[in-house]
């Protein structure tokens, strides 16, 4: 995460959305640092892929989620996580605003706001902690939408970025608020295609899933 390039931009704001670093002492007083990845077992086959770019050797392992506090909905799912052991991860992740326990105070890192390549830092924030949708209608024209999850200081300079890289009509509303999270939405084929245009531009990783979704705009024009 030292080096400027897609991949590292890519998997830092997945981290950023859906990851954690964790810094605690161990025996004898040593600090103990790990960076975990933690998807819906669904997901492992790009998990697997996280992993072989980190060259992490680690084993992914799935798990039973039983009554959760974060979430009800995710009692009784099964999970795969990755946890990595290095403290040179969580230094470098630590330029891109990455801290423990970041959730509720995660800023867009200043540096990142005017760097070439921060569309795909973007994407791998959305592949972690947005979606592309089709809102259900019964009109013969579908329309997609896109979402994005954060803090609302985070989501003002997505959006912000989103407005000059896609050439988008200037907001003026607050960012809405649900369950104490910021919720940054976009809808109408025109506007969804300009956004997947910037975030997939020179793309070669990316969530499969996700990707199908956003890319109908294109194929299908839904």
């Amino acid at each position: 995460f030292s080096v400027d390039n897609e991949k590292s931009f890519y998997i830092a704001g997945f981290v950023a959305a859906d990851g954690c670093v964790k810094s605690r002492k161990v025996k004898y007083g040593d600090l103990f640092h790990e960076l975990s990845i933690g998807l819906s077992i669904k997901d492992k086959p790009f998990l697997e892929q996280l992993k072989s770019i980190l060259k992490a050797e680690t084993p992914i392992r799935d798990f039973l989620i039983k009554n959760s506090n974060r979430n009800p909905n995710w009692n009784d799912t099964w999970s795969s996580q990755i946890s990595i052991t290095s403290k040179k991860i969580f230094d470098d992740l630590a330029r891109f605003n990455i801290v423990p326990r970041k959730t509720l105070i995660y800023t867009f890192p200043e540096w990142l706001k005017t760097h070439p390549l921060k569309h795909h830092f973007i994407r791998g924030y959305n592949d972690g902690d947005g979606s592309f949708y089709v809102l259900k209608s019964h009109k013969k024209t579908k329309q997609i939408c896109f979402c994005l999850r954060g803090t609302v200081s985070f989501l003002k300079d997505i959006r912000s970025i989103l407005e000059k890289e896609c050439e988008l009509k200037e907001r003026k509303t607050e960012i809405r608020i649900n369950n104490n999270i910021g919720c940054l939405e976009y809808g109408g084929n025109i506007i969804i295609s300009k956004i997947v245009n910037y975030l997939y531009k020179d793309a070669t990783i990316y969530l499969p899933r996700k990707y199908e979704i956003a890319i109908k705009t294109k194929i299908n024009n839904i």
